[in-house]
């Protein structure tokens, strides 16, 4: 499915939007993705360019990692990102003595004390086992949490998509270009939410989409109270 990255004048909003309440309600500023499997030349999306969001990923925990130098041989168990509580980033494990140990958030606020042998379940999860050579304080583990790629961004509505993006969530309002590589972050204006009026006649589909499912995306918009009309 091509992407038209070439240069153009901008469609007018008044071309498409027939009516609505008022920016700051009807209105969200996104991330327009700039890579991916469906536009790794980037992409441009004029307004009127009906397009998908990829669904926020529940953060995942990689594997915890000692710290070199580590004095105590213990391991750290299969690790786990609690659901609505991780955050992205590198949490740190330190050792305040041989058996309990403090958690510090990415951005080194303390999130809770554990002990070896007892799972430890605030924001990240893991169990800590002991080993022949006992920690001492100081010893420390961490473990990186992240979302996956393009999660939460739009992009052009992609029908091939079973990433949340083969879903109509809104109407490109003003006119913006990813170039490969490169998202742009907030550079997206998308109507969201009605209730609205658009012209049918001035929508932008991707290419070779068929009418079947341009008309399932036009019933995702009425249900988001975007009513769609012909010009």
């Amino acid at each position: 499915m091509p992407y038209n990255l070439t240069l153009q004048r901008p469609k007018l909003q008044s071309a498409v939007l027939k009516f609505f309440v008022a920016e700051e309600y009807n209105f969200e500023a996104e991330t327009l993705l700039g890579t991916g499997v469906m536009n790794s030349t980037g992409q441009f999306a004029d307004v009127g360019t009906v397009v998908g969001k990829i669904s926020q990923a529940a953060p995942a925990a990689a594997a915890g990692v000692a710290t070199a130098g580590n004095t105590g041989n213990g391991t750290m168990g299969t690790t786990s990102a609690v659901a609505g509580a991780a955050q992205v980033g590198t949490y740190n494990v330190v050792y305040i003595s041989a058996t309990e140990f403090e958690v510090y958030d990415p951005s080194g606020k303390l999130v809770g004390v554990g002990k070896n042998g007892t799972a430890f379940a605030m924001q990240i999860g893991f169990t800590m086992t002991a080993g022949g050579t006992a920690f001492v304080a100081g010893d420390s583990f961490t473990v990186a949490v992240t979302i996956a790629a393009g999660a939460g961004q739009c992009t052009i509505v992609n029908p091939s998509a079973a990433d949340g993006s083969q879903n109509a969530m809104g109407v490109v309002m003003r006119a913006c270009t990813a170039n490969a590589g490169a998202d742009n972050v907030n550079g997206l204006v998308v109507l969201e939410r009605g209730p609205a009026v658009l012209l049918s006649d001035n929508l932008i589909w991707p290419a070779g989409s068929t009418t079947p499912q341009q008309t399932a995306w036009l019933a995702q918009l009425v249900a988001l109270g975007i009513v769609v009309r012909a010009s």
